[in-house]
């Protein structure tokens, strides 16, 4: 049995006959239309997270008696349903979409992009996966735990035909969201401008999202502090019906479950939030409260059990809602049954064609660099078509990446004059402490078999560890490990810092340890077994653009001591060199993202204490663009290198084979001057706990030195002129199978060469 039944039906019809009498003489404005000939009916929606999907049954049960309300007001997930029921979407539709939304993917989703570490200039795969920003304020500056990325841009893509609507009265139905401004406590009613901004707003659990900004400049918590069930507000509005459904659950907590910080956390929500919605209670005609007591508000995946509680509870209903029909058509008020798998309103409506583009800041905090309206020129002059949303969505999703922003959404805007809309991208991010503790790096394991080398497993790990101080001083500490371990501390001080344009001296000193020549690159059990030593100092001036740019150049000195740095007599080589590199990153991943660029390039000149004349050069780039839809990605790569350094160092050599290297050939093979280029296609078959599992198919060429640190001598690789090379040509196919995890990309494949028949398989996780 439902827990409170209230209905005003025995006395309504009187009442609603003096309301038309009165409203005939005295007109007043409501948010439907102008009254005078029916009574007006709200229905208010309440929210209560996952619980709010209850309420989808009683769309269907008032369309079943032929009720379609004048207005609609929603709070967190009853604003969510309420504004797609606004827009004129069919109770039907809402349904179905809630069933095959995959909500905890939505959220599942960090508060911010972490703070990524510039790129490093030839290591495509130095990336950052966990920071923590900090200042004299305290830690991080997301003031939500779950980002609202994917959530926000489901809700511009499923408003997309309507979101230019800026008067919400002129929707389909009349429509008001409530949220609570976080500075006053006090509700705030969006009845017109942003829908996406209003509803986002509503919907934003304080510790759960961050707040989003309003219109004027505030920022919005969930409505459901300040006014849960909006019953009175709904009279306030000119309402003569309110049809009410309270999804909060319980209040009462059984003093067993009351014993861990989930329990507390729900309990002081539910106490907060009731305090404002049983006062109300009396003022609806109908409330229906469904017994969800044995579901939390954020049980996302029991989509269809939520649905079936609100089902039962609109059965115990069933006879009241069919009463309250009957005194509103004696009312005067005109019952339409619809048919349930009609074709729906919102359905109806054209795509809109994007005429413009622009970019709007809609944060709070001080200006940042955003991304330019260029940026998405590839969809001036076209539909927002399913096709056309999916691609954005990628699109918006890569460039908040790129930009370090907190959300990065959209909606349409009329065009004066023009039946064509401008597509305007709404910007949020929060202020960034300069001072971080970081971790980053990429996980290199692989299991793989050549044809012509047999089984090897490789265990290449890239981390990087360190804390930088920017607010105290401009230094900054790093710890790694890659080929070797190293450690370095660099004073950074900024020159010259734009939004856009960040210019550093860069004096850094660092030491290595470990395994420096190359004959011992594939094991990494051994890259301890040496006693290699060495020590570097850089002194450079250095450009960063949004993290995701950097330009320097420099002078590096470097000495690297074979077996016992304290013996003079195990100098293996002394360099000096000056050095230039660039560096441009926009791949949300190098190994399975669909839509960016990665470009690097190095050259660096020196001698060392003999005179000799040393040299190398490096390119890299990849780029990769969506095909069709976001799923689908053509791209191709470009690879060279010619090195002539001295042949003991690893320094010297570049790995030809490998993923990003020619097909066929196994991690560790080691070229002094390569060059290789090819293309890819990238696919997403499907996802799993919002992880993508991707095929990537790979055709490349190329041509290489016949120089192996594995056969040659390091003496004769020192007497070689790298301008005298007998160059070797070999061509392959690959196809791998990738799943994307927030830690790094696992890779089942193999690739074949056409010309040496070498062949590979491989299992890694990278």
């Amino acid at each position: 049995m439902p827990r409170q039944k209230t209905t005003k039906t025995p006395c309504f019809l009187k009442i609603s006959l003096f309301f038309s009498l009165i409203f005939f003489i005295f007109p007043s404005g409501a948010p439907a239309e102008e009254k005078g000939s029916k009574p007006t009916v709200a229905l208010v929606l309440s929210g209560g997270g996952a619980n709010g999907l209850a309420e989808i049954p009683l769309l269907e049960a008032l369309e079943a008696e032929g009720i379609e309300p004048d207005f609609v007001l929603g709070v967190s997930m009853g604003a969510i349903i309420g504004s797609l029921y606004s827009s004129g979407y069919t109770p039907k539709q809402i349904r179905e979409l809630m069933i095959e939304l995959d909500i905890p993917g939505l959220i599942n989703q960090s508060a911010s992009v972490a703070k990524a570490l510039p790129p490093e200039v030839m290591n495509p795969y130095y990336s950052n996966f966990s920071t923590v920003t900090f200042s004299k304020k305290g830690l991080g500056s997301q003031p939500g735990l779950i980002g609202d990325q994917k959530i926000t841009n489901m809700l511009a893509t499923c408003l997309s035909k309507t979101s230019h609507i800026q008067d919400f009265d002129k929707l389909n139905k009349s429509f008001r969201a409530v949220s609570t401004d976080v500075f006053t406590g006090e509700q705030i009613i969006s009845s017109s401008g942003s829908l996406i901004m209003a509803v986002r707003g509503s919907m934003a659990v304080p510790l759960v999202f961050s707040p989003f900004p309003t219109q004027n400049k505030s920022l919005a918590y969930d409505g459901g502090l300040s006014n849960n069930l909006p019953i009175q507000l709904a009279k306030d509005l000119g309402a003569d019906v309110v049809i009410a459904m309270d999804v909060l659950g319980k209040i009462g907590v059984d003093q067993e479950d009351f014993s861990n910080l989930n329990s507390t956390l729900v309990q002081s929500i539910n106490l907060i939030v009731s305090a404002n919605t049983r006062s109300q209670y009396p003022e609806a005609d109908i409330l229906i409260r469904p017994n969800l007591s044995a579901i939390t508000a954020g049980a996302f995946g029991q989509v269809e059990q939520i649905i079936a509680v609100g089902e039962k509870a609109l059965e115990e209903y069933k006879d009241q809602l069919h009463a309250l029909a009957l005194e509103l058509e004696a009312a005067g008020y005109p019952l339409q049954k619809l048919d349930y798998d009609r074709k729906s309103y919102y359905d109806s409506l054209q795509d809109p064609l994007i005429e413009s583009i622009i970019i709007e800041d809609i944060s709070i905090s001080d200006p940042v660099l955003l991304p330019k309206p260029s940026d998405l020129k590839n969809f001036a002059g076209h539909v927002l078509d399913k096709s056309a949303k999916e691609k954005l969505v990628t699109k918006l999703e890569q460039l908040r990446y790129t930009y370090n922003l907190s959300t990065l959404t959209y909606e349409l805007r009329e065009m004066e004059g023009s039946p064509n809309y401008t597509l305007a991208i709404l910007a949020n991010h929060y202020a960034e402490p300069a001072d971080r503790l970081f971790i980053g790096g990429r996980p290199a394991l692989e299991s793989n078999f050549s044809k012509d080398d047999g089984a090897a497993f490789i265990m290449l790990p890239f981390i990087t560890a360190g804390i930088t101080l920017t607010d105290i001083l401009p230094l900054s500490l790093t710890l790694s490990s890659d080929r070797f371990f190293y450690g370095t501390i660099t004073y950074e001080p900024s020159l010259f810092n734009t939004s856009a344009l960040n210019l550093k001296l860069n004096l850094s000193l660092g030491a290595k340890y470990g395994s420096l020549h190359p004959q011992k690159y594939l094991t990494y059990s051994t890259l301890l077994a040496d006693d290699d030593f060495g020590f570097y100092a850089d002194a450079g001036i250095k450009a960063f653009h949004a993290e995701w740019m950097r330009v320097g150049t420099g002078i590096i000195y470097d000495l690297s001591f074979f077996n016992s740095f304290f013996d003079r007599g195990h100098l293996h080589a002394g360099i000096s060199s000056f050095y230039a590199e660039y560096a441009i990153d926009t791949l949300a991943d190098e190994i399975t993202g669909l839509d960016g660029l990665r470009l690097d390039a190095k050259a660096q000149l020196g001698t060392d204490f003999s005179g000799s004349l040393f040299y190398s050069a490096d390119f890299f780039l990849r780029k990769n663009f969506n095909l069709v839809n976001a799923k689908n990605s053509l791209g191709f790569d470009v690879k060279a290198a010619l090195n002539a350094y001295p042949a003991g160092l690893l320094d010297g050599y570049t790995d030809f084979g490998g993923f990003d290297g020619m097909c066929g050939y196994g991690y560790g093979s080691l070229k002094q001057c390569s060059a290789l280029a090819g293309i890819a296609y990238r696919r997403i078959i499907f996802s799993a706990a919002d992880m993508p599992i991707l095929t990537i198919a790979q055709v490349k060429a190329g041509f290489f030195d016949n120089c192996s640190p594995y056969s040659h001598t390091v003496s004769e690789l020192s007497a070689k002129n790298p301008f005298d090379v007998t160059w070797n040509f070999d061509a392959g196919t690959s196809l791998h199978l990738a799943l994307s995890t927030p830690i790094g990309n696992l890779l089942l494949g193999g690739g074949y060469s056409f010309c040496s028949k070498r062949w590979s398989l491989s299992l890694g996780f990278m």
